[in-house]
């Protein structure tokens, strides 16, 4: 035997002999209904009863009690009672015995029923009752009537007489000595006399919701809430509630209200969801929990490793959020659901009145509420938001009230935090115009990631490191990751984002969203936070193309604050707008070029080749020209932001646009570059400087505005533009570039051409991504054409599943 079985083996034997010489214990846990119908078993009309006397009793073999034990129900209807010292309770049975304080169901003695054993670890015994039933002397008015009559469940087989120990005297009603049973071996059933009736009987509590809704931690700390506290109060102690097992862990003094408010650690967020949902489960009849249940899979929690306990906590929180909200009214013969409904989905729905705006919001505050701390996708919720949703649902338009201006002001960093914009961006006033409800402000990849090399894609010092939802760890690119994120979660109906090189298709194609990089000036950029207002475009990220198309519809146009790039783009929009363009026949007669080096090479997708193969047979199939083997000259200096000329202008140009953009806001506590450098130095802690630095913004503030080195490196990328791409396209007569992933943006950054990507696939790990589809400036009538029939050919999407991001469990303590 070798010196690790030998210790394996010496371990084996220490633990056998301390289980063998430790002390036994043993839990008993049960729960009682008030059977309203008197039909013998618990239905939806049936409540737990508060302050009902239960007892236990355990049969020795000569037919006599060797244990004997009673306890009285809590507010949630639970009795739990502990033995030490006890090693088998299968013999023993419950059953109710009086009236307590609270109950309105007159409490008479229901059958009994005989223990189980749910669970034995060394020392600990847990076991279960089943449900103990009490009925009136009459069913409740509202029961459905019968004519034939529904038996009370059957008494287990033998309960022996009952013969209370001489040391055992209840106060009332006094011990009886029922007669010895007929045959020795089958005793008769154990009846209890009745107990004392109440002098007035409690009114029954109100009848749950009957739809399916659920509230969030913080919604059930507020009193303004429609969800109120039923059956307990927020002074109510956990112990009280959840048993022995959570006052071990969490103490006897912490209060409900208390729990709610946990957070730091795996115990205190399971504490805090398992509550909620317990509220949940009081309130909706559809909850996917029983209150009952909720207890047991707190306990079962508690008692089981870190991972166990992080895995219920999550699942107790997808409950609260109201996830896959149904709503049972019939759209084309089919059910409405909220999660991946389309623009036009939500539209029919408000028309034939089968959805408002108010339920809308509610169902994204609900996600927000609950993903959000996962995700951190979201930086701020409009306070305004169900105003401007109820507005909505009287006219139908833009709210002409007073309201607070939503600009793109903060950048993930802390030091706009407080600036006020003098107004709306561009771009969100003509959803506003168009009677859009703006939900909030999505997370970034701070300054654009622009402000140190050594910042992760996502993450911001305002909301963390934002979490792709498909894959735990997976990168879910930047900039605009929290508009991608919150819109692949099912968050928002759609959203917007800014892109200077990548920053739109990147999150798109890691997120499997559709997203726009419009031509430069086809969209304002008038109040969004700049970087290079010679790269820069606003465009939409949805989970459809014809989403993408309708919101492109109405962001686009002459903007006098922005009014030389957007006059100069206004030809490319064509009369009717883009909708007219969502054609699903659209590949038909295109010709589409595919360049794969370096971009095949740089794909960090496993299944590359493969996917890529499957879907250039896809396009060919739907009438596509698919040219291969293409190249653009000179692609190496391009895919170098340093040779192309990129990094040097980037730096001059984002100096003078912040600049510029600071001095014009109402309030803020940073006015230039030098500003917020200062800011960041003096905060490092909030901003993580010695763990990121500031690199970029330093070598940006040396730079002193557009000089002859700048001119050149814009001269250049025109240049490698024209002679590159543009050549490509026209001397090969195509309608647009292929790719698989995102790495052709600064192809299109560079020359300020447009894009669209689209779910393509997923990996083996489940992180997604897109194929691209990029054409000259103004292609985007083509570009529509050409994703919406690829998408509808493939249908990929598909929303994330959650469960997925448990191995991040950390992020949502």
């Amino acid at each position: 035997m070798d010196w690790s079985r030998k210790l394996s083996f010496t371990a084996f034997l220490i633990v056998s002999a301390a289980i063998h010489g430790a002390y036994g214990e043993a839990m008993v846990t049960g729960t009682v209904f008030c059977d309203q119908c008197r039909d013998g078993q618990i239905s939806l009309s049936d409540y737990p009863l508060y302050g009902i006397k239960v007892k236990m009793a355990c049969p020795g073999s000569d037919g006599q009690f060797t244990m004997w034990r009673e306890e009285t129900t809590n507010w949630l209807g639970n009795y739990a009672m502990k033995f030490e010292g006890t090693s088998d309770l299968s013999r023993c049975y419950a059953q109710v015995s009086g009236n307590g304080q609270g109950s309105g169901c007159g409490a008479a003695a229901g059958p009994a029923a005989y223990l189980r054993l749910m669970f034995r670890m060394f020392d600990m015994e847990m076991y279960t009752v089943d449900p103990l039933l009490s009925q009136p002397a009459q069913p409740m008015p509202f029961c459905p009537r019968s004519t034939t009559p529904v038996l009370a469940p059957p008494t287990p087989a033998y309960p022996p007489p009952v013969r209370l120990p001489p040391s055992v005297t209840p106060a009332s009603p006094p011990p009886v000595r029922l007669p010895a049973p007929v045959t020795p071996t089958i005793p008769p059933p154990v009846r209890l006399p009745p107990p004392p009736q109440p002098r007035k009987a409690s009114p029954l509590p109100p009848a749950p919701f009957l739809e399916a809704s659920s509230c969030s931690h913080q919604q059930w700390m507020m009193p303004e809430h429609r969800c109120y506290w039923k059956v307990i109060s927020p002074d109510t102690k956990v112990a009280l509630v959840f048993g022995l097992i959570a006052a071990r862990k969490y103490g006897t003094d912490l209060t409900l209200s208390q729990g709610m408010n946990g957070r730091g650690d795996p115990y205190r967020t399971l504490l805090r969801e398992g509550t909620t949902a317990l509220l949940n489960s009081y309130n909706t009849l559809q909850f996917p929990y029983h209150p009952l249940g909720v207890i047991q899979q707190m306990n079962w929690a508690l008692m089981g490793s870190t991972q166990q306990v992080l895995h219920t906590a999550l699942r107790f929180m997808r409950a609260n959020s109201g996830n896959g909200l149904i709503i049972s009214s019939a759209i084309s013969g089919q059910d409405f659901t909220i999660e991946e409904a389309t623009i036009k989905d939500i539209q029919r729905a408000f028309t034939e009145k089968k959805l408002t705006s108010h339920q809308l919001v509610d169902y994204y505050l609900h996600r927000i509420t609950t993903l959000n701390p996962v995700l951190r996708s979201v930086i701020e919720v409009n306070p305004d938001a169900f105003h401007q949703a109820d507005q909505a649902d009287l006219v139908r338009e833009r709210n002409n009230d007073s309201h607070r201006f939503l600009g793109d002001m903060h950048a993930g960093s802390y030091a706009l935090l407080g600036s006020v914009v003098p107004r709306d961006a561009g771009v969100v006033e003509r959803l506003r115009n168009a009677g859009a409800v703006i939900l909030g402000k999505a997370s970034m990849s701070e300054w654009y990631d622009f402000r140190s090399l050594s910042i992760p894609n996502g993450w911001c010092a305002r909301s963390g490191q934002a979490v792709n939802p498909y894959a735990p760890g997976g990168d879910p690119c930047g900039s605009s990751s929290g508009s991608a994120i919150s819109v692949a979660a099912n968050m928002v109906t759609v959203s917007l984002g800014t892109e200077t090189d990548g920053s739109l298709i990147c999150p798109g194609d890691h997120n499997s969203v559709v997203a726009i990089k419009p031509t430069i000036g086809l969209t304002s950029r008038a109040g969004v936070i700049p970087l290079s207002l010679r790269q820069d475009t606003i465009g939409p990220i949805c989970r459809t193309v014809s989403d993408a198309t309708c919101v492109l519809d109405l962001i686009v146009g002459f903007d006098p604050r922005d009014s030389e790039a957007t006059q100069a783009a206004a030809k490319f929009i064509p009369a009717g707008g883009y909708k007219q363009f969502l054609n699903e026949d659209g590949l038909r007669g295109k010709t589409l070029g595919v360049v794969r080096e370096p971009f095949i090479a740089l794909s960090k997708t496993s299944l590359t080749s493969q996917v890529f193969e499957s879907h250039l047979r896809t396009l060919r199939q739907h009438g596509a020209t698919v040219v291969e083997y293409l190249d653009i000259a000179n692609i190496d200096v391009i895919m170098n932001p340093v040779l192309c000329g990129e990094s040097s202008a980037l730096l001059a140009e984002f100096k003078l646009c912040m600049n510029d953009y600071l001095k014009e806001l109402t309030t803020s506590p940073v006015r230039s570059l030098a500003d917020v450098i200062a800011f960041n130095t003096n905060n490092p802690d909030l901003e993580r400087i010695e763990e990121f630095s500031q690199e970029i913004f330093l070598a940006a503030d040396l730079t002193n505005g557009i000089g002859e080195e700048e001119r050149e490196a814009v001269e250049m990328m025109e240049k490698l533009s024209r002679d590159g791409f543009e050549k490509l396209m026209l001397e090969n007569e195509l309608d647009a570039i292929v790719t698989l992933g995102s790495d052709y943006s600064s192809v299109f950054a560079i020359g300020g051409y447009p894009a669209i990507t689209v779910p393509a696939g997923y990996d083996t790990d489940g992180m997604p991504f897109g194929i691209c589809f990029g054409g000259l400036k103004g292609s985007e009538p083509i570009l529509i054409e050409i994703a919406y029939a690829f998408e509808q050919a493939t249908q990929i999407r598909k929303p994330p599943f959650f469960d997925s991001v448990e191995s991040n469990c950390k992020d949502i303590l």
